[in-house]
Formats: C-alpha cells, sequence, structure tokens
C-alpha cells in the first residue's frame, strides 16, 4: 500500500498549542502522523523561533517568513493572504503529486497559481473572516486599525468565492458555519476541531472563578473588564484571571482589589492547572465566528462553565454548559447559584460522552483522511 503523503500549510507555526488556531492545527498534524499519514509541513511566521515539538510528526517542516504589509502588490487580495505569498512555496509544492491542506484563508496565496493545477487541494476553514474582521473592526478604537479592517473585509469578500470554489473540498470548523457554506453551494464537510483529548476535570468544588484568554485581543479584554468592573464587583468571591499581554487597565483594577488575581503570560502547564482548580470557568463572547476552542478546553480540564446565550449556535456542547444573557446581572444570579454546587460525577461522566461523540481525535481524523486519500 503506498505511503499516503500531505503537505500542510499553516498561517503560523503551530507551536506551542495555547491559543485556539494552534490547538487546532497541532492536535490534527498530530492525529494525522499517528494515522500513518506522512506530513510535509509549510509554516510561516513573523518571529523565528527554533521548534522541534512537531519535528516527530512531520517528515520535514519548512519555513518561511511573512512578508510585510508595505510589500503587497494587489489592490483585490487580502493584506493577510499577501503577507504569506511565496516563491520558494509554490515551488517545493510544485514538484510532486501529493494533496495540500490549507490551513485557513490566510494561506491560500498559491491556491490558484497555474503550477499547482494538477494537485489536489483542501482548506481547512478557521472562520467565516469577512464577518471575523468586521467583527474586529466593530470592537477597534483605534482609527487606523479600524481602517485596516474594515479595508480587509472588503477584500475578503472579493477575493474568497473564486479561491473557495477552486479548492476541491472545504473543512469547516464548525457545524453552523458548513451550513452556510453549504448554502452558499461550495462542496464542505464539518471537521470538528482538534484539541488534547486527555480528560483531566476535577469533582467537587474549587475555589474561585476564571477567565482565561489572550488578552491582548480587544474581544477577550473587554470581555474581562465586564467581569471586573460589572460583574464582580458586586461579588464577595475570588476573580482569578490568566492571559497573555493584559493592558494597563486590567493590571490596574486587578492590582487595585485583593479578591482579583492576575496570571500574566502563563505557561500552557500552569494555564490548564488553574483550569483543573477553578470552580466555575467563565467564557463571555460577543461573536461566534469560528469555533470558541478554549470552551473545548475548559470542558475537558474544567468544572462549571458559564457562557453567553449566543454560544447556544454550538448545539453540540449546549448540555455541559450554563448560559448567561448580556446583563451583569443574569451572570451575577449564575455564579451565586453554581458557588455552592459540585461538580459531580454524573456531569463529569455525561460531558465526557458528548466530547467523546464529537471531538474524537481517531474518529475525526479517519474521515478527514478518506475525504482526502479515498
Amino acid at each position: 500500500m503506498d505511503k499516503k503523503t500531505l503537505h500542510i500549510v499553516t498561517l503560523e507555526i503551530p507551536y506551542p498549542p495555547n491559543k485556539g488556531s494552534t490547538i487546532d492545527m497541532y492536535y490534527r498534524i498530530k492525529a494525522l502522523a499517528e494515522a500513518g499519514v506522512e506530513i510535509i509541513l509549510h509554516c510561516f511566521y513573523k518571529s523565528f523561533v527554533v521548534e522541534t515539538a512537531l519535528a516527530p510528526y512531520c517528515k520535514v517542516v519548512y519555513l518561511y517568513t511573512r512578508k510585510p504589509l508595505w510589500k503587497i502588490h494587489s489592490l483585490s487580495i487580502p493584506l493577510f493572504v499577501q503577507s504569506r505569498r511565496n516563491d520558494q512555496l509554490i515551488d517545493m509544492l510544485s514538484q510532486d503529486d501529493h494533496p495540500i491542506l490549507y490551513e485557513g484563508l490566510h494561506t491560500t496565496f498559491t491556491l490558484t497559481d497555474q503550477r499547482l493545477r494538477h494537485k489536489k487541494k483542501y482548506i481547512r476553514q478557521h472562520n467565516m473572516e469577512a464577518a471575523y474582521y468586521h467583527h474586529l473592526r466593530s470592537q477597534e478604537t483605534n482609527p487606523l486599525k479600524k481602517i485596516y479592517y474594515a479595508i480587509e473585509t472588503y477584500l475578503v469578500k472579493k477575493y474568497e468565492p473564486a479561491v473557495l470554489f477552486d479548492a476541491d473540498h472545504l473543512f469547516a470548523i464548525s457545524e453552523l458555519e458548513n451550513q452556510t457554506y453549504k448554502t452558499l453551494g461550495y462542496n464542505v464537510t464539518w471537521l470538528p476541531p482538534f484539541l488534547d483529548h486527555t480528560f483531566t476535570s476535577k469533582t467537587g468544588r474549587g475555589s474561585y472563578a476564571l477567565y482565561h484568554g489572550d488578552l491582548s485581543i480587544k474581544e477577550n479584554e473587554a470581555a474581562a473588564l465586564f467581569l471586573i468592573e460589572k460583574v464582580f464587583k458586586q461579588l464577595d468571591y475570588p476573580l482569578v484571571v490568566a492571559g497573555k499581554k493584559p493592558s494597563s487597565k486590567i493590571k490596574s483594577l486587578i492590582f487595585k482589589n485583593k479578591k482579583f488575581t492576575l496570571h500574566d503570560t502563563p505557561s500552557t502547564g500552569m494555564m490548564q492547572e488553574l483550569i483543573r482548580d477553578a470552580h466555575i470557568i467563565l467564557a463571555p463572547f460577543s461573536q461566534t465566528t469560528g469555533y470558541k476552542i478554549k470552551l473545548l478546553e475548559s470542558l475537558t480540564k474544567g468544572r462549571h462553565i458559564i457562557t453567553t446565550s449566543n454560544v447556544r449556535v454550538y448545539q453540540e456542547l449546549s448540555p455541559c454548559l450554563h448560559f448567561a444573557c448580556d446583563e451583569d446581572t443574569d451572570w451575577i444570579d449564575q455564579i451565586q447559584t453554581l458557588v455552592g454546587r459540585e461538580f459531580t460525577e454524573e456531569e463529569k461522566d455525561s460531558r465526557l460522552k458528548v466530547m467523546d461523540h464529537w471531538f474524537n481525535p481517531k474518529v475525526n481524523i479517519e474521515e478527514f483522511i478518506a475525504k482526502i486519500f479515498g
């Protein structure tokens, strides 16, 4: 039997797996390798790091530096796509007949190149990018960044249809986006996110509530400030905030109040420990593009989880979550209800069944392999 070999082009180095995109990419690469697929990995990067953790799963890893935005050469292609154009990448991809998986719209600059017309090409969609960039614009206060996000939204709407229709198949990250792409006429399958499937949730009670996320992202900063200024201002219960690059405003508010604790850019191990020891994970979201992978991380490692009612669109997760509307009073009521409630063995078993049904990496990777090589 011939060896199955796959080129994978990633928008960034998929390690460490400490945020949504790198978690999904890293654990998919791991699952593919464990299923016997030979991987030729091509990674774009902004800042070079020597990374050996991917070597056990890949035949070879190639690294390509991203181009600065001032080197754009087209007014019809999103800037985040143009920054990942590379002639050497095209040369490497064109040397054989192995299929290509493009991780995200970001990496698709080469997809329509005539030198690759003999190749089967697939796209893992990480987001509906036009909706995502429109949301970023609505959250941004910096005028120049608002202009940038507006331009990207416009360019994505022009660029995306031609590229997606040229791909042999799309893999949507959520069932909601899967149905949207089908309605638009694309050849698409829902491929649930990949993550560390090890289930380490503890029963019983923890001693604090936790908000975790990349705090350099405006949406996450706003969520943290909502919890600090609106919700926990009225609660006598400890709140831990953990994530990358917290703003000076978050730091100032937390340091002024003894019931708040900040973990600035914790390691992956520390973050997992914080999730396991928390009594309640707090996960407010202002939009639901892509997939909220940190919810999945919390479901495999945490106890009670409260999130916003818009997350009901992920119907497969609804049985495992507690929902609150946008009002601070609703969040306060939910937290007060759960503070005195243990996380039981029955709840843990029910959650495990949900996770194993929808997010089993061995099952999902076999379906993925069958679609590409079948």
